[in-house]
């Protein structure tokens, strides 16, 4: 991304994608940053998304929350200037997992430190700093949603949170929201044997709907 990165380029990366994929209209699931680049593909092409869901997705966050993710962006951002074997690493897997992870998680979680390891510290503090100011993004323009949206987090997710989850449906016409007991923000990937099948019976009932007309 360039320096001056904004969620609408996300999304209109997105659409392109799906243009030249020849996809007229999909079902959107985005998790985490990628639940608010789904919302706002839902808002900017009604016509193209026959439903959204967002996974583990922020909103609206309190200041004090707000404050604690630009710190971490600052802390991945400084982290590019200097030799650092974290790069807030061990954090991250702290607030996904918890202080005591499941030993049985342990392959998954090697998985997902390298995969961390492995981003540009730049890059990547870029998008996380637009993730970390970016929660309010449609906080009053949920209400436009014109397909059926689904809100689905992690009972013990600390940063996205059922409330934030209930949230959003509360504020989108055809919202519904769905928790996860006894998991946090890796939902998809610790429970999928939950997780995948709410999905799907989301998605099976949303095909059925007339897809959303376009936007006049």
């Amino acid at each position: 991304p360039e320096d001056d990165v904004t969620l609408e380029d996300l999304v209109d990366q997105a659409h392109g994608l799906l243009h030249d994929l020849g996809v007229s209209v999909a079902h959107v699931v985005g998790h985490s940053m990628g639940g608010l680049i789904a919302i706002g593909f839902a808002l900017a092409h009604p016509e193209a998304t026959h439903s959204l869901t967002a996974l583990n997705s922020v909103y609206d966050r309190p200041e004090k929350a707000r404050r604690a993710a630009e710190e971490r962006a600052d802390q991945i951002l400084s982290s590019a200037n200097i030799e650092s074997e974290d790069n807030g690493i061990n954090a991250t897997i702290d607030r996904w997992f918890g202080d005591s992870p499941d030993p049985e998680h342990d392959e998954l979680i090697d998985m997902l430190r390298q995969q961390l390891a492995a981003n540009d510290p730049a890059q990547y503090g870029l998008i996380y700093r637009l993730f970390a100011t970016s929660d309010d993004a449609y906080a009053d323009r949920l209400g436009a949603l014109e397909c059926p949206a689904l809100f689905m987090t992690g009972a013990d997710d600390p940063n996205s949170t059922p409330a934030m989850s209930q949230a959003m449906a509360n504020a989108a016409p055809a919202g519904q929201c769905s928790v996860v007991e006894g998991t946090r923000h890796m939902m998809s990937l610790v429970q999928p044997e939950r997780v995948t099948p709410a999905l799907e019976a989301f998605i099976s009932a949303a095909h059925n709907e007339p897809t959303a007309a376009p936007a006049q």
